[in-house]
């Protein structure tokens, strides 16, 4: 039980101690209001004198009225709205029938009518700060913020104490995205109320979206301090110190809330996560079934989190679904009357919090600066903090149009798309960090794409396709995803074939790495590590004398715990080689020093497949079932080396330990890598970007005529375009 609430019932138990019974039972059904089923609410109010609730009443008024309590705590709310219909006939200005009517209408999801219940209130008395409360939770439920802060102040006007109108008046400041006004809000109820957890709890959301990490946990930590138990601040305190990769103390924060509610999802998911995060493997969880289950029903489990856990396209999809029904569901955006789409100029919006130095700009940079600016204009919306690095100004300049959105609203950033007159919205990062698909939902483009950030698919029906190939997503897989699919005829992944890699000689000896032996090097994050993969690692080390694994991660309790692992397997943690960090163009070039890139399985290896093949370092790969357990599958079919893909554990060992042991073998696959990557279409950027404006352009040519989005397969071929004068060129 919340803090508020316990005050608000020891208030009322003192009043019918006074025999105040007008003033308690206000009080219960203002608590029955927020929390019909709460128990000591329902009971006081069963064991309450109707007859001493309301001197001014009858006793013939003061039975219907206990009735209707009775109704009312039997969830006959239905019942109780008709027979209150027919009293308020007889006592038009009965404050109690008013009500008790409101509170059945809000119970049945009529938050309209609820209101008008409250208002009549109102006329009754004009000074209920209460009425004028409710009436702000209604248009709280309408999605109605503007609304509801105003009703919000009228309460606290009336009733300048009013902590619990400041809490939920800052809440709908944060819904507008108003954060300084939130956080003055939730600052004033703590002033009041020092003791509102609820307020703290709310003022660090609103610190972790200013990015102050610090005073976030502080807030956090406030709320439990003050309400025992308090499952919501718990799970996000483990939230925030997951943000600043404090993992350690975030699992042990996710535990307590498992103590107090053991099955709740979004902390198991997220807890598992953690420890795959930090290669904690033997505690997690291991009953197959139970992971399988999380995020279906409830839609509180982020569908990126379970990605790594388990190769299962069929419930990507479903937690997808109930993940975007839940948090984002489709909404109207304020009509525009937008000008008539044309079919000689398509206006492209792409949408990303990661135009900075990050792997999906490292990817797209080329492709946006070589988008045919006689068929297409292009814009950037960034939807993240602020970021100036050299990537950064690289795709501002890229752009036509570049817009930082990332402090507006989802509704501004929407409007701000509309008015720019956008044909296609391209959403960059899915169900990733930072991800902004309150946006999407409000559907601001005639057609709208998920592409490259997130490998899998968004469960929108507001998300027309998804960017993808034959490899990611064959016939026999397509009923796993909500979007029409566009399919390009080589890789989904574009890239960049002017990425500089260092001439400067980088040796083994400076990497840390032995003189002779074979490396084996896996530079995926480590979420995609399994005990299943490195298992497999371990059994190969141990049989190639002077081996070694080289991996690229940072965090020394990850590097801890995978050295406990080897010695746990038999092997000598020295064996195990970190990586350190360097600039790009070097970290490219390092690649070379190795001899096998080993995939992991249920999450490949994405940008670093790619980095790895474009540095001449073969990738082999185990292919899975899902979109993210399928791209280094992609990546080699579009070089020309499927013979580097298996389909089972055995066959993705057997096939490492031979190219280990026949030096012959692995010299002509790196032979054929290198010779590949400038005949094969994987690196072939312009066909690449001809490809993906044939996608765009079909699909924009369909929603002109009229049609439902179709699944779209784009020719091998580069496509023509048309020069200054009008001629037509054609590229093969």
């Amino acid at each position: 039980m919340s803090f508020l609430l316990q005050k608000q019932i020891r208030e009322a138990e003192k009043l019918i101690k006074s025999n105040e019974y007008s003033k308690a039972r206000d009080i219960y059904l203002d608590i029955l209001a927020k929390f019909p089923n709460n128990i000591k609410a329902l009971r006081a109010l069963k064991t309450l004198k109707v007859l001493h609730v309301n001197k001014s009443m009858d006793l013939s008024k003061s039975n219907e009225l206990n009735n209707l309590i009775q109704k009312y705590n039997n969830k006959e709310f239905k019942n109780v709205i008709k027979k209150v219909d027919e009293l308020i006939k007889i006592y038009p200005n009965e404050i109690d029938l008013h009500n008790i009517q409101g509170a059945s209408n809000a119970a049945l999801s009529r938050f309209d009518k609820a209101i008008i219940c409250y208002e009549k209130i109102l006329k009754i008395n004009p000074n209920s700060a209460r009425a004028y409360f409710n009436i702000a939770v209604m248009y709280d439920k309408l999605k109605s913020p503007k609304n509801a802060i105003k009703s919000y102040k009228n309460a606290t006007k009336i009733k300048s104490d009013y902590a619990d109108a400041y809490n939920n008046m800052g809440s709908a400041y944060k819904e507008l995205g108003d954060l300084d006004r939130a956080l003055n809000a939730y600052q004033k109820a703590t002033l009041i109320e020092p003791n509102h957890a609820f307020a703290y709890n709310n003022m660090g959301n609103i610190y972790k979206d200013k990015g102050d990490h610090k005073k976030s946990i502080h807030a956090f930590e406030k709320a439990i301090l003050f309400k025992k138990n308090y499952v919501e601040a718990f799970n996000n305190l483990g939230d925030a110190l997951k943000d600043i990769g404090k993992n350690t103390e975030a699992i042990k924060v996710y535990d307590k809330v498992l103590e107090i509610q053991p099955a709740n999802e979004k902390v198991i998911a997220h807890r598992n996560f953690l420890l795959r995060l930090i290669c904690k493997w033997e505690k997690i969880e291991k009953d197959t079934t139970k992971i399988s289950k999380l995020g279906i029903n409830e839609g509180d489990v982020g569908p990126f989190t379970l990605m790594s856990l388990e190769d299962s396209p069929e419930r990507h999809k479903l937690r997808a679904i109930a993940h975007t029904e839940k948090k984002f569901p489709r909404q109207k955006l304020q009509e525009y009357n937008r000008p008539k789409a044309k079919k000689d100029h398509i206006r492209i919006g792409y949408m990303s919090s990661d135009f900075k130095t990050h792997p999906v700009a490292f990817l797209i940079a080329k492709t946006i600066e070589n988008h045919n600016r006689k068929k297409f204009k292009v814009y950037g919306y960034s939807i993240g903090p602020m970021v100036i690095d050299e990537m950064n100004i690289r795709l501002q300049k890229a752009f036509d149009n570049y817009k930082e959105v990332g402090h507006e609203t989802d509704e501004q950033i929407a409007t701000i798309i509309q008015r720019d007159n956008i044909d296609i919205l391209i959403d960059l990062n899915g169900h990733t960090r930072d991800r902004r698909t309150g946006v999407m939902c409000l559907r601001p483009a005639n057609i709208q794409i998920n592409y490259l950030g997130f490998p899998g698919t968004m469960g929108a029906d507001y998300i027309d396709y998804i960017i993808a190939d034959k490899i990611l997503i064959p016939n026999q897989f397509e009923n796993f995803y909500s979007e029409n699919i566009i399919r390009l005829p080589n890789s989904y992944m574009p890239t960049d074939n002017t990425r500089t890699i260092t001439k400067n000689p980088i040796s083994r000896k400076e990497q840390g790495l032995p003189e002779n032996g074979i490396i084996f090097c896996c530079f995926n994050n480590s979420y995609k590590i399994s005990s299943v993969e490195f298992d497999i690692w371990m059994r190969i080390i141990g049989r190639i004398d002077d081996s070694v694994l080289w991996l690229n991660i940072k965090n020394n309790l990850v590097r801890e715990n995978i050295c406990k692992a080897a010695q746990m397997r038999g092997i000598d943690p020295s064996r195990i080689i970190f990586a350190n960090s360097l600039p790009m163009d070097e970290h490219l070039a390092r690649y070379a020093l190795a001899d096998i890139f080993l995939d992991t399985f249920n999450f490949n290896a994405h940008t670093t497949a790619s980095e790895a093949l474009w540095a001449g370092l073969p990738v082999v790969t185990k292919l899975g079932k899902s979109f993210a357990s399928r791209v280094a599958g992609s990546l080699l079919t579009a070089v020309g080396l499927d013979e580097l893909i298996t389909e089972t554990e055995s066959k993705y060992e057997e096939l490492i330990l031979e190219l280990a042991l026949n030096s012959e073998k692995l010299k002509k696959i790196k032979y054929k890598l290198n010779k590949n990557k400038f005949t094969e279409p994987l690196f072939d950027t312009e066909l690449y970007i001809s490809h993906i404006e044939q996608s765009y352009s079909k699909a924009h040519d369909n929603y002109l005529l009229g049609n439902d989005p179709v699944d779209i397969n784009i020719s091998p071929w580069k496509i023509y375009f048309e020069d200054y004068n009008g001629s037509t060129n054609f590229f093969f």
